[in-house]
This record gives C-alpha cells, sequence and structure tokens, in this order.
C-alpha cells in the first residue's frame, strides 16, 4: 500500500474536451488541471484567486510537467497541491496527479505574488494559529491540539487550512440558551 502525499486533493474526471481523437488527455489540459487544483486550495481557505484588486494578480513566471502516463476519457484522477516554496515576490506549487493509485505525472507552477497576497496568507496563518490556541480542547477534532500546532508551524498554508476544515469541531449550544428560547414563548428561530 502505498502513501498519499501530503498537500491538498482535487478530485475531477477527464472530460472528451480535453482530449485528443486518440482519447488521451492532451497535454494542455494538465497545466490547467493544476490551475483547478490551485484555486480549489485559496478557496478551502475562504480565499478567491480571482480578487485581482485585494491580491494584485496571480501572474504566472513559470510551469512544468513531467508526463509518466496518459490519461484517457473519463478517468478518474487527483492531483494533490503542496506549498512548495514561499518567498516575498513569488509562490511556488508542487503537483502530483494520480489515477488509481498510479502516478500520471509531476509539475510546478511559480507565480509572482503582490505584496498584498503575501500578507494575506500571513494574516490568515497567523489567525488559525492563534484560533487553535484559544480553542477549548473540548472542541478540537481528530489530532491533539498540540499535534494541530505543531502542524500549522511546519506546514503553515496547509494547516490553517486543515484546521479551519477538519480540526475544529462546532460550539456546542449550552442550556442556558435552550432554556432562554423556551422562556421567549418557545418559539425558534425557524419558527419566528
Amino acid at each position: 500500500m502505498t502513501s498519499k502525499p501530503p498537500g491538498f486533493r482535487y478530485s475531477r474526471r477527464v472530460q472528451f474536451s480535453e482530449t485528443d481523437l486518440a482519447g488521451i488527455a492532451h497535454f494542455s489540459a494538465f497545466f490547467r488541471f493544476m490551475e483547478e487544483a490551485e484555486h480549489a486550495l485559496w478557496r478551502a481557505a475562504g480565499l478567491s484567486i480571482g480578487a485581482a484588486e485585494i491580491t494584485g494578480g496571480w501572474p504566472r513566471v513559470a510551469a512544468s510537467f513531467e508526463f509518466k502516463r496518459p490519461l484517457r476519457f473519463e478517468d478518474e484522477f487527483e492531483v494533490t497541491v503542496s506549498i512548495a516554496e514561499l518567498t516575498r515576490r513569488s509562490i511556488r506549487y508542487g503537483f502530483i496527479i494520480t489515477s488509481a493509485g498510479a502516478l500520471v505525472g509531476t509539475g510546478s507552477m511559480t507565480a509572482f505574488v503582490a505584496f498584498a497576497l503575501y500578507a494575506v496568507v500571513v494574516v490568515l496563518c497567523l489567525h488559525a494559529f492563534v484560533d487553535c490556541v484559544r480553542t477549548p480542547d473540548s472542541r478540537v477534532r481528530h489530532l491533539p491540539k498540540a499535534i494541530w500546532l505543531l502542524l500549522m508551524f511546519m506546514a503553515p498554508v496547509l494547516g490553517g487550512i486543515a484546521w479551519r476544515n477538519l480540526g475544529k469541531g462546532p460550539a456546542q449550544s449550552s442550556p442556558q440558551r435552550a432554556q432562554h428560547a423556551r422562556d421567549c414563548g418557545g418559539q425558534t428561530l425557524t419558527q419566528v
């Protein structure tokens, strides 16, 4: 059994329009697959890559892909994206594409990062870290709080996304709130 590479996973299927006459995914489609996974990563973090007025845009300065095996029409596959390098001026993503457990290829994409985007990433990572520290242990899910904090320290962006989506449980309603609702005529918000 092979272990899955660390990173954000995005799954999809090869569409007919992405294939050549032989039914094999055209080489240019792999760059779209990587970009779709990048967009999904930022959506999972609550951001949009399309907000150029906030981020300053994301111009690509480099992109590559090394093919290992083809994808065919209707093949299901998974793109794993990780942030390989983040500097003040650029962000480099690493991509691994697999299908049915087999390696399809690996890629890389580098985008120029405007200062506003870098600041947003730093603020979101710090927010996730502070949120984890302040969250009561009773609301921490899947891993101990210390492991979540270590994960956010070692991989800030992915750790923050994982914390937001998996680590923090929902707030539990208190018995006092339920009693207050009954004292207010027994109506709930859905009945008002």
